[in-house]
């Protein structure tokens, strides 16, 4: 096969011939199972065998034989598909084993794993845009070997001009082998490869993504023991701790309602990071006072219909698409036309780190600017009204003596 390859600061094609071997397999059959009982109708039981037959030539990467027969057994927990047919306390019982399971159980097991027998780690390589900027706030650069693809775009990543030093891995295990980590780090369902990777004997760590501040803090707990640095972890939870108990101590008796009206369209209902962090700003959330839940889509036609005191929408990026050109809608322009609204871009808030803080500040400053444009329009109002409320002249004239 050959291809042209142009290098770097060159204008001179260079062709390159590449000399593909065919290796032959011989044919096979894998048979596996699954199956789930319905014991239960918000947790079935779930057992699945792979490789039935135990076929020891199984192999889906060459050089590496795949395991032979294999059982699992487990259960699946639904919580909010099922919420709809429930009562409000049963819903709050699913919440909190929700919060229990995301919050407490999985790292857990993240501590259990290093208690039992790791030294810190020296080679430790992120394959996810969320763990990379962990991994450069808590570990010794020097003992980072790759960051994800990802980690460099400063749309997406508050620490990318950190993150240009390290080279990038686009999460594949292939390339991951080459660097012989000792630890790998990602989020939880965040890579296809994470199987393979403890298959063939590398130590993987799976992350929750935080949904609430507490996660966060837990998540800085356990990647810092893992890492070895529990006490940088320390030093920058107290820093965020004590920002975000800052603004939830000051309070206010005005509590403007925002909208969040991100790409597409979509936004951010009750029990998200997002939700918090603007209702810790003393706001309001639109959503959240729809009864919304999680990540939602809000409809045009409902959101020109509220009476909002601002709107929070994501920073648009010189390269626009039209996902973004959603909140700009000429009834949004006309409607809400002078309406206060704060753009924030989506790297502050969208893995969850210690950086929300940045976003609750400004939104604490946004908040300041609509109530002072809520008391301007009061005090106006109130005059207003006075002037253009003729039932004083009517007396005034009915006094007067003709």
């Amino acid at each position: 096969m050959l291809m042209s390859h142009i290098p770097k600061n060159s204008k001179i094609p260079i062709l390159m011939c590449f000399v593909l071997n065919r290796l032959p397999f011989s044919s096979r059959t894998l048979c596996s199972i699954a199956g789930s009982l319905i014991t239960s109708e918000h947790a079935p039981a779930i057992l699945k065998i792979e490789n039935l037959f135990d076929k020891d030539n199984h192999q889906e990467v060459f050089g590496f034989k795949m395991p032979g027969r294999s059982v699992f057994f487990g259960t699946k927990l639904t919580f909010w598909r099922a919420a709809q047919n429930c009562n409000v306390s049963e819903i709050r019982v699913m919440n909190l084993i929700r919060k229990v399971l995301f919050s407490v159980f999985v790292p857990t097991l993240a501590l259990f794993e290093l208690a039992i027998g790791q030294e810190p780690p020296k080679r430790i390589v992120s394959t996810h845009l969320c763990t990379d900027q962990y991994l450069l706030l808590l570990a010794n650069h020097d003992r980072i070997v790759s960051l994800s693809a990802y980690s460099t775009r400063p749309n997406l990543s508050v620490l990318s001009e950190e993150a240009k030093q390290f080279p990038l891995n686009q999460g594949n295990a292939e390339e991951i082998v080459l660097l012989q980590p000792d630890l790998i780090l990602t989020v939880q369902f965040g890579n296809p490869h994470v199987a393979l990777l403890r298959k063939l004997g590398y130590r993987v760590v799976e992350i929750p993504l935080a949904s609430s501040v507490e996660d966060i803090r837990s998540t800085i707990l356990v990647i810092s023991e893992i890492v070895g640095e529990k006490k940088r972890g320390k030093e920058i939870l107290r820093d965020f701790d004590s920002r975000i108990n800052r603004h939830r101590q000051q309070g206010s008796d005005i509590q403007p309602v925002v909208a969040i009206y991100r790409a597409n369209g979509y936004t951010s209902g009750s029990q998200t990071l997002i939700s918090e962090i603007v209702e810790t700003a003393s706001l309001r959330n639109l959503a959240s006072e729809l009864g919304m839940e999680q990540i939602r889509h809000l409809p045009l036609e409902i959101l020109v219909k509220q009476r909002l005191d601002g709107l929070i929408i994501d920073t648009v990026e010189k390269r626009r698409s039209l996902a973004y050109e959603v909140p700009n809608h000429p009834a949004i322009r006309r409607m809400f036309k002078e309406l206060p609204r704060i753009s924030i871009s989506a790297k502050y808030w969208t893995c969850g780190t210690p950086f929300v803080s940045d976003a609750l500040d400004r939104l604490v400053e946004f908040r300041k600017q609509i109530v002072e444009g809520i008391r301007k329009r009061s005090w106006l109002d109130r005059n207003t009204k006075f002037v253009t409320d003729f039932s004083w002249w009517r007396w005034l004239c009915w006094r007067v003596p003709r």
